[in-house]
C-alpha cells in the first residue's frame, strides 16, 4: 500500500501541474456524486489516462482480438497500400489522390459499398472521418512520412506487423496525444478529451446495458459543467448543444473507432443513439474500484 502511495503523490503531482486540474479539483463535492471515487481517483481518472496510478488501465489482449475494430483495419490497410506501392504522390493539395483511396478501401469494405465508392468521380480522404484520423495518426506517430509524396517508415514497416503495439499506438494516440481540435475542427482542446476517463468508467459501470448518448452527457457534465459555456462553435457546429459535441467527440469520433462501443440509432431525431460498451472494452479496460483508490496519499485539497 505505502508503495501505491507513493505511485499516486508522484502523479498527482503532475496532475496539479496541468492547467485542466483546476477544472475537475473546484467542482469535486463528495464521493457519493462521483461513483464513489474520492477527489484523487476523479482527478486521475480525469486527466491521468495511461499513468500508473490511474483507475482506468488497459490490459494487453490476443492479437485476435484487434482485428475487426475499424481503426485497426483501416490504419493496415493504409500501411499496406503505401508499402507495397511505395511512394504515393499526393495531389496538388497535399490529399491522396482517387486511386490510392480506393486501394486503400478495396480489402476492408464490403463489396457492394465498395462499388458505391468506385462510381464517385470525386472525393478525398477528408471526406471519410476513419481514413483522415488514420493517416493523421500514423504521420503523428512517424509510421508515415509525408512530403509531396507519402511514405512508409522503417517504424511502419516494424509496426505493420504486430496487432497489438499498432493498436496500442493508436489508442494512445486518439485518446492522449492528439489534439481533438485538429479532427473535428471545434476550437476546445477540452470537452469529452478532458475526463475522457471517467466515461469509461461509466462504461464500465454501466455500459452492458444499452442508454441515450443524453445519459452519459448528463453525468459527464456534472463532473465538468463549465465546459457546457467555454467553447467556440465552428460554422459546420452552429447550434449543436455542448452534449451533441460531448458524444460525437467521445463515442462516434474516439471509442466506435477502437471497436470499444457499439452506436445504436434511437428513434428518428439525428444523432440520437444509445450505447453499449463491447466484448473487447469489457477484455481490454480494467477500472480499479473506489476502494482501490487511497485517499491518504497526502494529496492537499487546494480549493
Amino acid at each position: 500500500m505505502n508503495e501505491q502511495i507513493s505511485i499516486i503523490e508522484r502523479d498527482m503531482k503532475k496532475m496539479r501541474a496541468k492547467p485542466e486540474f483546476e477544472d475537475v479539483n473546484k467542482v469535486y463535492t463528495s464521493a457519493n456524486d462521483f461513483e464513489g471515487y474520492n477527489m484523487n481517483g476523479i482527478i486521475l481518472a480525469s486527466l491521468g489516462l495511461f499513468t500508473k496510478s490511474c483507475p482506468v488501465q488497459f490490459v494487453k489482449c490476443s492479437e485476435e482480438d484487434y482485428e475487426n475494430t475499424p481503426m485497426l483495419q483501416m490504419t493496415k490497410s493504409v500501411l499496406s497500400y503505401v508499402s507495397t506501392k511505395g511512394p504515393v504522390k499526393l495531389t496538388s493539395v497535399g490529399k491522396l489522390p482517387r486511386n490510392a483511396i480506393l486501394g486503400i478501401f478495396k480489402p476492408i469494405f464490403p463489396p457492394k459499398a465498395y462499388a458505391l465508392l468506385e462510381r464517385k468521380k470525386e472525393f478525398s480522404d477528408d471526406d471519410t472521418f476513419l481514413l483522415n484520423l488514420c493517416k493523421s495518426t500514423l504521420l503523428f506517430l512517424k509510421l508515415l512520412k509525408q512530403t509531396d509524396h507519402i511514405s512508409i517508415t522503417p517504424a511502419g514497416e516494424k509496426m505493420l506487423g504486430n496487432n497489438h503495439k499498432l493498436y496500442f499506438s493508436m489508442l494512445k494516440s486518439v485518446m492522449v496525444l492528439l489534439d481533438w481540435r485538429s479532427i473535428d475542427g471545434i476550437n476546445n482542446i477540452k470537452l469529452g478529451k478532458l475526463g475522457l476517463g471517467y466515461s469509461l468508467i461509466l462504461l464500465n459501470k454501466y455500459g452492458n446495458e444499452r442508454r441515450e448518448i443524453k445519459w452519459y452527457s448528463n453525468k459527464y457534465f456534472k463532473l465538468l459543467p463549465e465546459l457546457t459555456q467555454c467553447f467556440i462553435m465552428t460554422p459546420d457546429h452552429i447550434g449543436h448543444f455542448p452534449s451533441e459535441i460531448y458524444a460525437e467527440r467521445t463515442f462516434v469520433r474516439c471509442l466506435l473507432p477502437l471497436g470499444l462501443v457499439k452506436l445504436t440509432k434511437a428513434g428518428e431525431v439525428k444523432g440520437n443513439w444509445t450505447i453499449q460498451k463491447t466484448t473487447l472494452f469489457d477484455k481490454l479496460v480494467k477500472v480499479i474500484p473506489p476502494s482501490g483508490i487511497p485517499d491518504d496519499a497526502g494529496v492537499a485539497d487546494t480549493r
